[in-house]
This record gives structure tokens, C-alpha cells and sequence, in this order.
């Protein structure tokens, strides 16, 4: 594994914690224009497409967003559960990104819902996340070096979820350091103490998997052929 595709590695297993759940949410039976035909047409979804305003496609992520929330209260009412859902919009190329309607409807971030997303809870191995951010962090100011040994100890904490590399950083760069950069980029702090499980809330791991989405510094990101890093 070669320096410029440890980025592209927690990229690629980005989608492990960052769920498609707006696959299941689908544009059937969204808007009224679709409901008198259980297959529409080619002709039927132009139509549709140019039917729906920007009020009538607002009104129907306010409904959705409204019913996402209520199931997520239910869902999280005795207060052992935390979630937070955020959208990332269709993909490139995707049916959906074809759609001038499904475009508009799944907008990024337009149905982000949450609901006691602020809690602490026990991070399990997603602090390794944030490790990860530390580390691209460190690289970018010229701090860490990817040689072999840490290449491989970051693709054994990434992919198979192993603790020692993870755990050998802790050590190395101290607690309090470490918190106090997870701080400065606004997520929950303090997420390490000394002989307590790591700390995060599911509004933390969504900013800093959006900010991986979207390619901003310090996370690293693929591109065609190399690696780039937005300062």
C-alpha cells in the first residue's frame, strides 16, 4: 500500500458507519403527480419532473424530515440510543442525479434529522475515526510520516478494526493532545480519559463523515490518480 492510497483506504470504508438509508426512502408515493400510475412512464416522470415547484418539493422534505424525526423520537425515547441521519445526496451518474426532482428532493443535507444526537455514549472502535483525522492532521503540518510500519498499522485499524496501531498512537501523542485537536474541530470533547472507554456522540461522528464526504482538511482524499489535501 503505497502513501497516497491511505486516504482513498478510509474513504472507500466511509460507508461502513454512513449507511444509505435514503435508499429505502425512494420518490414512490412522495408527490402526488407519481400515485395514479404504479409504473409510470417515461413521459409520466419528464411531466412529473417539471410539475413539482420548489414550494411543492420543500413541503415534501418538511414531511418526510417531520416523519423521520417522530420515528427517530420513538426510537431513541429511553434515552439508550442516539442517531444521527444526514443525506448525501444522489449519486454521480445515478438514476437519481439524473432526475432534475430527485436532485432537488435528496439535496445534501436536506433531510439531516437527529435525535438525541448529543448524548455521550461509548465510541466503540469509531474513535479510531477520529484517530484517523489526528493523523492527517499531524501529516499535513508535517508532523507524520507514512512509512511502511504505520501504513500497515493504519490499514489493520481501518479495515480489520484491530486496536494496536490505534492504541500505539494514544500512547505516543498523549491524551490531552489528541482532545484537544478532536476540540478544536468542534467535536465532543473530552472523548479520551485515562482508564475510561473513548467518548464521541453520534452529532460528532456525523460532522467529522460529512467532512470526510466532502473532502475537507484535514482528510486527505482520492482523486484521479493522487491524493489532494484541502488546507
Amino acid at each position: 500500500m503505497k502513501p497516497h492510497q491511505i486516504p482513498q483506504l478510509l474513504f472507500k470504508y466511509r460507508v461502513v458507519v454512513m449507511a444509505a438509508a435514503i435508499v429505502v426512502l425512494g420518490l414512490t408515493g412522495m408527490f402526488s403527480v407519481y400515485a395514479h400510475q404504479q409504473r409510470p412512464t417515461q413521459a409520466d416522470t419528464v411531466a412529473a419532473n417539471q410539475a413539482a415547484t420548489p414550494h411543492q418539493i420543500k413541503q415534501q422534505q418538511r414531511h418526510l424530515k417531520a416523519r423521520l424525526k417522530k420515528y427517530l423520537t420513538h426510537l431513541t425515547a429511553d434515552g439508550t440510543t442516539s442517531v444521527s441521519f444526514y443525506n448525501l445526496g444522489p449519486i454521480a451518474g445515478s438514476s437519481a442525479a439524473k432526475s432534475p426532482l430527485a436532485r432537488q428532493f435528496y439535496r445534501r443535507g436536506q433531510l439531516a434529522v437527529s435525535a438525541n444526537a448529543h448524548t455521550p455514549v461509548v465510541s466503540a472502535s469509531t474513535y479510531k475515526l477520529f484517530i484517523a483525522a489526528y493523523l492527517f492532521h499531524l501529516n499535513h503540518q508535517g508532523q507524520y510520516t507514512w512509512d511502511t510500519t504505520s501504513q500497515d498499522g493504519f490499514h489493520r485499524m481501518i479495515v480489520n478494526s484491530e486496536n494496536d496501531f490505534a492504541e500505539g498512537i494514544l500512547d505516543t501523542y498523549g491524551l490531552a493532545g489528541i482532545d484537544n485537536y478532536i476540540g478544536s474541530q468542534d467535536y465532543y470533547t473530552p472523548m479520551f480519559i485515562a482508564n475510561q472507554e473513548a467518548m464521541t456522540t453520534a452529532a460528532s461522528l456525523t460532522k467529522l463523515l460529512v467532512r470526510l464526504d466532502r473532502a475537507q482538511a484535514p482528510l486527505i482524499m482520492p482523486t484521479i490518480g493522487r491524493g489532494y489535501c484541502l488546507s
